[in-house]
């Protein structure tokens, strides 16, 4: 009869060690961004909450309108995202549109506008090339390097004209550094954080304001 293994009682301490550490790592990333997200909504407003005629209309026709059904498959947040940035788009109408690492989402999104809501969309220009700092909306999609948040927002500052969009913010904390350092070095006027994306405005007509604005 052959004789039975028995395994090192050590080892297995270790291991059933390693397993609880990495049980609660995973345990501890969504609850600390539960944690943000409640210390977030605590401190965000509605459209009754702003003091800017331009933000509680902007919130008021866009932000809380879910007049437009997306032409792709999403998650709720998602799909809520997705309403908003096209009502954006519709809103707004740029004729020009720059945008860092495009992916589905964002070709479905532009691509309905193009379709359906821009009013001169055979001169819509597109583009994913950064040198061009001076396009009517600016979508900063995903991480990108210091260098080029340096660069738009000297760019920028020196232009009013563009409308911002950072997507994500989230719980990321170094996104976060990244969203605060970018509107003072851009001369943001207007700042909407979303928690989990954020609007920058450069109307020099309005006073400055920073919302942190209850939308999911």
């Amino acid at each position: 009869m052959p004789k039975r293994k028995f395994k090192n009682p050590k080892k297995l301490k270790i291991k059933r060690n390693k397993n609880k550490a990495v049980n609660a790592a995973f345990f501890f990333i969504p609850l600390r961004k539960l944690f943000s997200y409640r210390k977030f909504k605590w401190n965000a407003v509605n459209r009754h909450g702003v003091h800017s005629p331009f933000v509680y209309q902007l919130l008021e026709e866009v932000v809380y309108s879910k007049k437009h059904k997306p032409t792709i498959a999403l998650s709720s947040k998602r799909k809520k995202e997705y309403q908003l940035y096209l009502g954006l788009l519709k809103h707004f109408n740029p004729q020009s549109i720059a945008i860092s690492n495009r992916d589905v989402f964002f070709d479905a999104l532009l691509q309905q506008y193009k379709q359906s809501f821009c009013k001169d969309s055979d001169n819509l220009i597109i583009t994913s090339d950064f040198p061009r700092f001076d396009a009517d909306m600016i979508i900063v999609n995903k991480m990108e390097q210091d260098d080029f948040y340096f660069e738009l927002a000297r760019k920028i500052s020196t232009n009013c004209k563009s409308i911002v969009i950072f997507s994500p913010l989230g719980a990321s904390k170094e996104q976060l550094e990244k969203w605060a350092w970018f509107k003072k070095q851009s001369k943001a006027v207007i700042s909407l954080n979303f928690f989990t994306f954020g609007l920058l405005f450069y109307r020099k007509e309005n006073l400055k304001q920073d919302y942190k604005i209850k939308y999911l």
